[in-house]
């Protein structure tokens, strides 16, 4: 147990820190939105790429976990789908709390597995990763428009929405860096390293 207390207390302490300077409008309110922003779109798409691009993904147990994560995220769509008349009558929140439901925070996530099992933790937490967030974000932007236009989905506003998140960018980048053997040539690694910690 103190092993796990060992690892995670750091990443728990950081996330009370950051409360603590917002709550004491350091460095402002306006420094807060701008961080999200290149975390999202900089900052951990550079952890994704960086790790997947040079991981031994060829060890790593994808089909085991890509069952269990595709089955748990349907079935819990399904128990969704079907008590959907007890959680609200409203359109609008059903979908925050489907979304709440079936959407993880990566960002803890992956620190939680780097601190728990170093960089073999952080490889299989990056391919899990680049499975979760494109069928997450799909089933969000299903239930989104099943929800608020009766179905009207349009296959470009799910591609659009797919092809322009940062994460699932940075996964496939990564991916596609790893399989064609290219990696991270030169000062590249180290960059994204340097930026993705």
């Amino acid at each position: 147990m103190s092993e796990i207390s060992n690892a995670l207390g750091p990443v728990f302490l950081l996330i009370l820190f950051g409360a603590l300077l917002k709550r004491l409008g350091f460095p402002g309110r306006t420094f807060w939105p701008g961080a999200e922003r290149a975390t999202y779109y900089v900052l951990f798409p550079a952890l994704l790429i960086q790790r997947l691009a040079t991981a031994e993904i060829g060890n790593t147990p994808l089909l085991p976990n890509l069952g269990g994560i595709v089955f748990m995220l349907l079935a819990g769509s399904a128990l969704f789908y079907l008590l959907r008349r007890r959680l609200s009558s409203d359109p609008a929140a059903l979908t925050s709390i489907y979304q709440g439901g079936i959407r993880f925070n990566t960002y803890i996530g992956m620190a939680c597995a780097d601190a728990l099992y170093g960089d073999a933790g952080l490889v299989i937490a990056a391919v899990v990763v680049a499975i979760m967030i494109p069928l997450v974000n799909l089933l969000s932007i299903l239930a989104f428009h099943l929800a608020l236009h009766r179905g009207n989905l349009g296959p470009a506003a799910i591609r659009r929405s797919l092809l322009t998140n940062p994460l699932i960018l940075g996964c496939l980048i990564g991916i596609l860096l790893n399989r064609t053997g290219i990696g991270l040539p030169g000062w590249s690694n180290d960059t994204l390293a340097l930026l993705g910690s």
